[in-house]
């Protein structure tokens, strides 16, 4: 108790105000940030095995890779940083309020690629599972105030989660090698840079 108290005082003064609902949003958002406002090969990648999952086409698939990297550098300038999205102190103006209508949108699409795949409901159901868990656990690490203070470091666990979670989507939608290395080249040629910074970050 002592540590956590202290680490309030150091890093997020004002987190121990917050409400419970205030932290799950913020928890929220940061994920919602690094996933749609953020140039993120791993979470593309995770959205391309969605959209294969559902449609069964590699020119289909890598033009969602394109449209989905696309919308994250657009994105990226007005709601990259997390107070444009969730402020910590002061009031909550236009912009976390669109950023939540994208995200609607963005992981709509995606929920809606997973329910109207011609699989089976038991495996659609895993699969949104898998999904939801993927989300999750960094949105949990959001309830640490000393989270805020590690930069986009601490998202590294999840995003293996996103590649593992998107490659069985692959392999289980049988997708030939070659399809998939080109959606996988693709992902790291837009995005492979920032990934690679990030795990330099763990060291």
């Amino acid at each position: 108790n002592a540590r956590l108290v202290s680490e309030i005082k150091t890093w997020l003064p004002a987190f121990v105000d917050y409400t419970f609902l205030y932290k799950t949003y913020i928890g929220t958002m940061r994920v919602v940030r690094f996933h749609l406002f953020d140039m993120n090969a791993c979470f593309v990648l995770l959205a391309a095995g969605l959209v294969y999952f559902k449609c069964q086409s590699t020119e289909k698939t890598l033009f969602a890779v394109i449209v989905f990297f696309a919308l994250q550098l657009v994105l990226k300038g007005p709601f990259g940083g997390m107070n444009c999205i969730a402020p910590f102190n002061g009031p909550i103006g236009w912009k976390p309020v669109v950023a939540l209508l994208i995200a609607v949108v963005e992981y709509g699409f995606l929920i809606w690629c997973v329910f109207s795949a011609s699989a089976a409901r038991k495996i659609k159901f895993f699969v949104f599972f898998a999904c939801m868990l993927s989300f999750a656990v960094p949105a949990l690490m959001g309830f640490s105030p000393t989270i805020w203070a590690s930069a986009d470091r601490t998202f590294l666990p999840g995003e293996f989660m996103l590649v593992t979670l998107g490659a069985a989507l692959f392999g289980f939608s049988g997708i030939g090698r070659n399809d998939f290395w080109k959606v996988l080249y693709l992902c790291l040629l837009v995005a492979g840079p920032r990934l690679v910074r990030l795990v330099i970050t763990m060291a």
